[in-house]
Parts: structure tokens; sequence; C-alpha cells
């Protein structure tokens, strides 16, 4: 077959490449710099049927303004569940200099075509830019057009897939069709490119360090450096290339320039996305690219992991979390242990343009579990309140219980996207807060812990309601959920919220390190007093048994008397929601929190305690920290105790539930939850279409533990009766 030569001027370079066509082309330099030659012996009968397609440069940044827009032309839409071979748009990237626009060209293709090609995910901006795209003028988004022009080869060709150009954003009908076939395209493309910005500061990090913060740095990563080298040898290394200068940087773990490129990967607001969980979770490779250098996405995760167990407080940035939760859904997604509740539980501190992504972006995630398979309608058109009550419905339909009822809480002060939904369905677009100091993959969990299981667990860690299920039944509206239950007790007492310990964030100068772990331990001493006056309500220090209904006189029938264990360890047994017979970091931190604090009600008597014990407290925070002791790691705070009070209940029963619980709210046990229910009543005018049928009108408040009861032993079934949740 003869070779073809295709000749241009400079950089341009000639090329074409047919729809489908799985053809690479090799490109080399003629002794005149400013030609290239291209040779493609397999394109000699496709080029002698169609017109040659010329890449042309354009130097002038107001080349695109000077030409007519972009218009999409229509994809035909089908139903992506029953179509073999639906229709995508791929994105051809013309070659070019840092100076040149970036130029490309949109081609309609097929799954079942294999084309070669990468996708690309980056932070959505609101910030625009043009492009030139099949010869006209597209708007897309200032953090794509940068992630286009530093992948785009010089040249060759590239073909991607990105889903603000290849997705008319605008027309909701294709965003429905062509979002539901994003698990395909990304487990089909050779990989995805994570595009997180430009470099900045020096050549490993996007960030300016000092260098007397540098040297703290230093000094804390050498402490820590014996440590994990007695306990792991094999230390993870993390390879940088440099793909303009071609050179390599191999980063070996507990060195500063790892350090400070771990920490401001970490900072990057693209880790925070809910799409990034799936289009790194299906996808075959995953690349992070900035400016001209990149990594791969594994060796990133190995070193992560590995530094976080050495527990320096500054490499625990908030999105560590996000990177842990995408490790943890790969080997769920590979395994086909996913539920839709899961999924949605455990990426809700994620973010997202709009709203209904918080739903819409894990549902392909239940791929690989059929049985857990719940039939989610991607439409975009539909109000979000719509969106997370049709999501609701179909999960409690589905699981035949109402795990869904309980969900981690979140801080007072977050912000929600909806207004006027039902307490009842989760409100998506709250976000849990992630400045607290906790360990690679802790993360505030739902008391029935459904992020944490399969649909099935072998063993539910609490049946509050015995094996008792939920069965659907018709509720007077839209917006209400009619259950089964009934009034367990009254919240009587309730505590300060306890909202946890804070991590140092600041790497960038030594006076904001410092300001910063001061903040950190300011949190710390309000954890303790949250504690103290934890310990005050529950009488905790008294020498007397936690035997709540002996002690009071509102005995409730078929209840059994709890077991007479020690106040102290029913008070401990409460703030780690049973998990304190099960942990021995749990029962190490408590052992060591009793020792300190026994004298604390004496010296509080005589008001010694400020002067006594902050030196004393001081000086244990360096000890414990030093030598690697429990004190500092906080494992209260990694369970169910987040953002929770303690209650004590009319009947004397300890409990921890979320901080909007209030005295005078009602613990309530109902068919099918495995934990119990704080709701609050509704007066009759605000809910007139439940009085007139004699059924009383909740609130759902938050999930609780009640200590003595979570397993069954208050439950009676006889008891239950119709309640509506509004």
């Amino acid at each position: 077959m003869p070779w073809r030569e295709l000749w241009t001027s400079g950089w341009r370079t000639a090329s074409y490449i047919p729809r489908g066509s799985s053809v690479v082309s090799k490109s080399t330099r003629l002794r005149n710099p400013s030609q290239t030659v291209l040779f493609c012996p397999l394109l000699d009968p496709v080029l002698s049927s169609r017109q040659k397609r010329q890449y042309t440069s354009h130097k002038h940044a107001d080349f695109p303004n000077s030409l007519p827009a972009f218009c999409y032309d229509p994809l035909p839409i089908t139903d992506p569940e029953n179509s073999s071979n639906p229709a995508f748009r791929l994105l051809e990237l013309h070659p070019g200099q840092e100076s040149e626009e970036v130029q490309c060209t949109l081609i309609e293709s097929r799954l079942l075509n294999k084309d070669p090609y990468e996708t690309i995910s980056y932070r959505w901006d609101d910030a625009q830019t043009t492009i030139v795209c099949n010869g006209r003028a597209l708007s897309i988004r200032r953090s794509l057009a940068g992630a286009l022009r530093a992948l785009r080869y010089r040249d060759q060709p590239r073909l991607l897939w990105a889903d603000a150009i290849c997705i008319q954003q605008d027309d909701n009908a294709e965003k429905d069709n062509q979002v539901q076939l994003m698990r395909r395209i990304y487990s089909q493309a050779q990989g995805v490119l994570v595009w997180l910005g430009e470099t900045a500061g020096d050549g490993n990090s996007h960030i300016s360090v000092s260098w007397p913060a540098r040297l703290a740095i230093l000094g804390g990563l050498v402490t820590l450096r014996p440590r994990m080298n007695n306990s792991n040898p094999s230390a993870p290394y993390v390879r940088v290339r440099n793909v303009r200068k071609g050179t390599m940087t191999v980063l070996a773990p507990f060195s500063v320039e790892l350090y400070l490129l771990l920490v401001s990967f970490l900072r990057k607001s693209w880790f925070r996305r809910a799409w990034v969980v799936q289009e790194v979770v299906v996808s075959k490779k995953v690349t992070c690219v900035w400016g001209s250098q990149q990594c791969e996405w594994k060796e990133v995760t190995r070193a992560l992991e590995f530094m976080s167990k050495a527990r320096f407080p500054l490499v625990f940035m908030p999105t560590l979390q996000h990177i842990a939760g995408i490790e943890e859904e790969m080997v769920r997604y590979k395994e086909g242990a996913n539920t839709l509740l899961g999924l949605l539980l455990r990426h809700q501190r994620c973010l997202s343009t709009n709203p209904r992504d918080k739903v819409y972006a894990f549902c392909s995630l239940m791929g690989t579990s059929p049985s857990e398979f719940i039939d989610v309608r991607i439409r975009y058109g539909d109000a979000v309140e719509s969106v997370y009550r049709d999501v609701a419905t179909k999960i409690l339909q589905h699981d035949r219980n109402l795990d869904i009822l309980s969900h981690s809480p979140s801080p007072s002060t977050t912000s929600s996207s909806t207004s006027n939904l039902p307490s009842w369905i989760p409100d998506w677009s709250r976000r849990a807060s992630e400045d607290m100091a906790h360990g690679w993959g802790i993360r505030p969990l739902s008391l029935a812990s459904r992020e944490m299981y399969s649909h099935h667990p072998p063993k539910p860690p609490f049946t509050a309601a015995k094996d008792s299920t939920y069965t659907p039944s018709p509720s007077p509206c839209l917006n209400s959920l009619t259950v089964s239950g009934y009034t367990f007790d009254t919240i009587a007492t309730t505590g300060p919220v306890f909202n946890g310990v804070q991590v140092p964030s600041a790497v960038t100068t030594l006076r904001d390190i410092v300001l910063s772990w001061l903040r950190t331990h300011h949190t710390f001493y309000h954890t303790r007093d949250v504690l103290r006056a934890w310990e005050e309500i529950a009488d905790a220090r008294s020498q007397r048994c936690y035997t709540p209904d002996n002690h009071h006189h509102h005995h409730h029938k078929n209840t059994k008397p709890t077991s007479n264990e020690p106040i102290l360890t029913a008070f401990y047994r409460t703030i780690s929601t049973s998990e304190y017979d099960h942990s021995p970091d749990i029962r190490s931190e408590l052992h060591i929190w009793n020792r300190v604090n026994r004298q604390f009600p004496l010296l509080r008597k005589l008001h010694l305690d400020t002067i006594v014990l902050m030196p004393y407290w001081i000086a244990l925070l360096l000890w414990y920290g030093a030598t690697d002791r429990p004190l500092l790691k906080f494992e209260l705070q990694k369970r169910n105790t987040l953002y929770r009070r303690l209650i004590r209940t009319e009947r004397g029963y300890l409990g921890l539930a979320g901080n909007g619980a209030q005295v005078g709210d009602r613990v309530v046990l109902c068919r099918g939850s495995r934990v119990p229910l704080v709701l609050r009543p509704v007066e009759p005018e605000a809910s007139s279409s439940t009085a007139a049928q004699g059924t009383l009108s909740y609130r759902l408040v938050a999930d609780a533990y009640v200590h003595g009861i979570m397993q069954g032993q208050g439950f009676d079934e006889s008891s239950c009766a119709s309640m509506v949740l509004v």
C-alpha cells in the first residue's frame, strides 16, 4: 500500500480520522522544523473517497468572537436500558501550541464502535470562555477550556469525551438520556483524565509555603518516619511526570515535597464534586493532571492511606474523606454490594451545582447489584422536591424497612437547596461538615448504619423493633408517610451538641500553622466540656446502677427492666453507641478519660478546675501526641457521636439523638425501624388533612440510640398504631 504524505506549515498538522476508526496516527518531524509529515497508510482508501480535514491554527484571542455561534445537531434519543448501541458524541481535540486557540470537532459515534477515546473529569465553575468547535464559536466553562488546552497534543489529534461539550446542556431530553449512559461511557473509555488546574508555586505543589513553615512541617514529618518504618517498611512512592520536559520525579513518603503535593491535591474542589465518584469508580485507569504534570490516582491514594496511619493532623485535609470514600466505592462496585440508600448516605458530603445530581450522580453505581437495583428515572425538568420524594418512596417500597429515616445529622448551620421538604424525606442537598479530625475512611454515620452494610447485612448492629418489617400503606397526601408505631418515652433533658475536634489545616506560614493548632486545641477543650456536661446529666460519677424503669413510676406494659450495670459503664456504652465492648481504642480512650477527669467534680466545687486541669491537659496532649496514645485520636467522633446530643428520658433512659432533639420530643418505636426515632407532634391546624381522620401527625426530628432497648427489649408490637409523618 503506498504511503501518503500530508504537508502542513508550522505546527499545523493535517489528518483525518473517520468515524468509528481505531487507527492511531503516528507523526514525525521533517528536516524543516516548519513542516510535519503524517504517515497513515491505512487511511488511503478512506482519504480517496472523503474530503481531507485540515487543521488551522489561530493565535488571535478574539478569533472565536468573530465566528457564528455553534449549534448542536440532535442525537437520536433511545432508551439507554434497552438499546445495545446508543448514540453519543466524541470530541476530536485538534493539535496546537499553547498560544493557539482551542479547536475541536464534534463527532457522532456509537458505543459499540469501540473508539479509542479518553474522558475528562474536571471542576465546574461559573466563568465562561469561547473555543472553536466545528468552525464555530462554542461557549464552555473556563476550567474545561484550560483542561483542553493542557491535554491537547502538539502534533496529532486526541479523541476525548467531556460532558459539557458532548452533551447539549440546554436540552433536558438529551441530557436525561445521555446522563444515563455516562457509566457505560466512562467504563468503555481507555481512561479518565482528572484535570486539577494549572500549576502554582513550585514545580511539585499548587501552594506557596514559607521556609519557616517548611521547616516546621519537616520537623513533624521526621518524627513520624521511624514510627511508620517500623510498622510498614514497604512505603508507596508517587511518580510525578512532566510531559513537556519529559522528566519524572519520584517522591518518597514523609518528604516535604510529597506532603505539600498531597495537601495541594486535597485542597482542590474537584474532590468534592458528586459526579467524580462515578467517573473514577467505573474507569479502567485514572490519571491526575495539573499543568504539564501528571501522576497515577492509585499511587496518590496509596500514599495518602499510608501517611494517614501516622495520625499527623496536617495531612487530614477535609477532602481526604472524599478520596477514601471513592476508594471504598470501587470495592463495593466490583463486589456488587451497592444499595441506593447506602450510596446516597456515603456521599452526602459531596457538592453539585444542580441539587438533583446529589441523587442522579450515584444511580448508575447500582449496575453491578441487580437485586438492589431501583429504577430512578432521570428528569432534570422535575422539581428538586419531587425528585427527592420519588427516590425516598422507591427506597421504602424496595427495602421494606425504615432505614431511610436514619441518617447522619448535619451541623445546624448547614444550608439547604430545598424548601418545604417533608421531614421524612432526606434532604440530600444538605452536606455534613468535614473539618473534624479523623482518619482514613472515617465519617459521620447513621445509627442504622445502612451506609456500611448491604441490603441484608449478616447481623444488623441494632434491632430496636426486633424482626418486624415496614409495610407501605396509603397516606393522607403525597407529602406524608404513614408508619406503624407508638411512643415509648419522652425526652426530659438534653445536653449540648458534640461538634468534634477540628483539623489544623493551615500550612503556608508558621504563624498560620500555630494559630490553626490553637484553634484545634480550643475545639478539643470544647468537646471536653461537652462530655463533662453529659456526665453531669447522666450522673455518671455516682455509685448507682443503670436501672431506669426501676427508679421511675412511668412504666410501659411488657417493658423489661434493664440490666443492673454501673451508671458510668452505661454512660460510656451510650456515648459510644455500644461499641465500648468491641473497640479496644474506644475502651483505652475512655479509660484515660476516666482517670483524667476522676477528680473534676471536687476541683470544680473548689473552683480550682481551670488552674489545675489546664496545665495538666496541655501536658497530656503533648505526651499522648508524642507517644501515639489514643487520646488524640478521639475515637468517639469516628462513630455516631458527632453532631449529636445526650438525652435523658422521663423514665430515666440515656440516649444519643441528633442535634435537633428538644425537651418534649417523643422517642418512638416503629415497625421496620432498626433504631428508635425522635418525633415531634404537629399542631392540628398545621396538619388539618390528617387531624380530620383522627390520626396523630408528627415531624421526624432525628434517629436515636437509647441504651437498653436497642435489641428489642422495649418493643411491644401490640401497641403499634398508625402515625403520620409530615
